[in-house]
């Protein structure tokens, strides 16, 4: 009997332990999305007036990437997706002509593992990510226009947790995210346009899935 105790005393710190020390390493598969609807009200003498409704920019991407803990607890990550996101732009007839991105992007991060119960972990993460796409304009339901654009953004994931479903496999969200970005559009090899952005996304979210060994 004390054997036995001492056998499952003995694997719950392993699982504890695990994925978060030293040497350890890990390859990833994520998928991001973010979507919602923008409406619009005006209000008069107590009556609520419904102006307009749009959908909101929807975005799809797709991951993988390489983790490695440099100490107990914190780690360093390499990884790449590619992505889309769609901005709806004007409405004809009955169609939305929409402003479109596609790209991919690579994204050097650090994370660091606070544990909050048995198998259930803290992993805020900031990183940057480098960007490489093209941009495509619609200018009606038959035409549109396209440009190449590069830049990079600096974000911070906050709310970003992992529970380990076994020793070796662990399952991770992330909810919204801090970003500041800047990416220059271009025409004839020549930059024409830039954009930057600064915010939180509240209605961005991802999925992923941890392999360690």
């Amino acid at each position: 009997m004390r054997k036995l105790v001492l056998l499952f005393g003995l694997i719950a710190v392993s699982i504890g332990a695990l994925a978060q020390n030293k040497g350890d390493m890990y390859v990833l598969t994520s998928i991001h999305a973010s979507l919602g609807k923008f409406s619009s009200y005006e209000i008069y003498n107590n009556q609520t007036t419904q102006l307009s409704q749009q959908p909101m920019n929807t975005e799809f991407g797709l991951g993988i990437g390489f983790g490695y803990f440099v100490t107990d607890g914190f780690r360093l990550e390499l990884a790449v997706s590619g992505y889309s996101i769609q901005s709806p732009r004007e409405k004809v007839s009955t169609v939305w002509l929409n402003n479109i991105n596609r790209g991919i992007t690579l994204s050097p991060n650090v994370s660091y593992y606070f544990q909050l119960a048995d198998r259930f972990y803290y992993t805020p993460e900031v990183g940057v990510s480098f960007e490489l796409g093209k941009y495509t304009h619609e200018e009606s339901s038959y035409q549109s226009s396209s440009y190449p654009y590069r830049g990079f953004y600096l974000y911070a994931n906050l709310l970003a947790f992992q529970f380990k479903v076994t020793p070796r496999f662990s399952m991770g969200v992330v909810a919204g995210d801090l970003q500041y970005g800047s990416l220059k559009y271009y025409y004839t090899g020549e930059p024409f346009y830039q954009s930057e952005s600064l915010g939180f996304r509240w209605n961005s979210g991802s999925i992923a899935a941890y392999f360690y060994f």
